[in-house]
């Protein structure tokens, strides 16, 4: 579940470039909102089972909109994903598309944006 929560916040991001594929399949993007449609029941259903900072940041931030344990969660992705042999070289990217995740779900629920700046140095991001 680690990897497929990875997997999904890395797809959000516009800056960061998969290699083309080399098969002659196309394989479609995933929508924005493939943590919540797809990820969120599963780890759901699958919490007494298996869980982890990556399936706690998931479940505070889209279930329970705790904003504050998520941007916890958030930097332990950072140091989970580093000690991970596979996420390691996007450890970084996924830490910034965490926080940038908690930002849109609190603004939308909000209905209005807090100043990104500010969230960045609160969240630890740098680009």
């Amino acid at each position: 579940m680690r990897h497929m929560v990875a997997s999904f916040l890395l797809g959000r991001s516009t800056s960061y470039q998969q290699p083309p594929q080399s098969t002659n399949r196309n394989i479609s993007a995933l929508p924005k909102d493939s943590l919540i449609s797809i990820a969120l029941p599963i780890i759901l259903a699958e919490q007494d089972v298996y869980s982890d900072n990556f399936t706690k940041f998931t479940t505070a931030l889209l279930d329970e909109y705790d904003f504050e344990a998520a941007r916890e969660f958030a930097n332990l992705l950072l140091k989970d994903a580093e000690a991970d042999i596979l996420l390691k070289p996007h450890a970084a990217e996924i830490h910034k598309q965490a926080c940038l995740y908690i930002y849109e779900v609190q603004s939308r629920l909000q209905g209005k944006g807090r100043d990104m700046s500010e969230f960045c140095v609160q969240s630890k991001i740098t680009e």
